[in-house]
């Protein structure tokens, strides 16, 4: 009697480990599944808003402006982040800023009006 309660005790434990696990990696796959999603939306879009652009590097509006501030008038042999000016409005380039982010050097800065 009491190996047939353990045998159907152990029967149990093993069957709630097993679904659990399936939930678990159903949570993960969704959870990278989203990730993915949002990841695909930031690449689709080619220009960046300077909020956008915060969102982007993950940093605070306020950091941002900081960093452009100093950028913009950067020193000698420094380059800033680069940007193009549409109605007097600046975007970013997402493809310029990734660069910006590996080498540290923008190529240019460009406005609708040249």
């Amino acid at each position: 009697m009491q190996n047939k309660a353990l045998v159907i005790s152990i029967f149990s434990l093993g069957l709630f480990i097993f679904i659990g696990s399936l939930i678990i990696s159903n949570s993960i796959k969704q959870i990278e599944i989203q990730g993915q999603n949002q990841i695909e939306q930031k690449q689709k879009k080619q220009l960046l808003s300077a909020s956008e652009l915060a969102e982007y590097l993950g940093i605070s509006d306020t950091e941002l402006s900081n960093l452009l501030s100093f950028e913009n008038n950067p020193g000698p042999g420094e380059i800033g982040i680069s940007s193009i000016e549409i109605n007097g409005k600046l975007y970013y380039p997402v493809k310029a800023v990734d660069e910006w982010l590996l080498t540290g050097e923008g190529k240019y800065r460009k406005t609708a009006n040249e």
